[in-house]
């Protein structure tokens, strides 16, 4: 077994449940909760709801304004935690998506926020 080092697998899985939460009530404060202020949000669902071709999203303020389109554009948005995995400092969920998407978001972890995030995406 590895040391005991970083996020524990409870720990982990709670801030999973909480995230999970937040996107199916469509509470946007809550979700937001879980970003840092100068959180870096990379998703190939960045070019197709705003248009930036980078797929990336710099601040917290500009994560706001895309989480706002994601919601308006997925008005019936329910994801499904399916795994959740505890890194040194960051956690990797996989959930059930839109579109009958699987996917997995990591999320590098500072202030047990989401200081950067990198999503993927593929079919179920």
């Amino acid at each position: 077994m590895w040391a005991s080092v970083g996020l524990t697998p409870a720990a982990a899985r709670q801030l999973a449940e909480r995230w999970i939460d937040a996107w199916n009530a469509h509470d946007l404060d809550a979700i937001l909760e879980h970003y840092a202020e100068d959180v870096e949000f990379v998703s190939p669902f960045v070019a197709n709801i705003t248009g930036e071709r980078s797929g990336v999203i710099r601040g917290k303020g500009a994560l706001r304004t895309y989480f706002v389109r994601a919601l308006n554009a997925y008005r019936d948005l329910h994801f499904e935690l399916e795994a959740v995995t505890a890194g040194v400092s960051s956690v990797a969920i996989v959930y059930g998506s839109v579109n009958d998407l699987r996917a997995v978001e990591v999320m590098e972890l500072a202030d047990d926020r989401a200081r950067r995030v990198l999503a993927h995406y593929g079919r179920r």
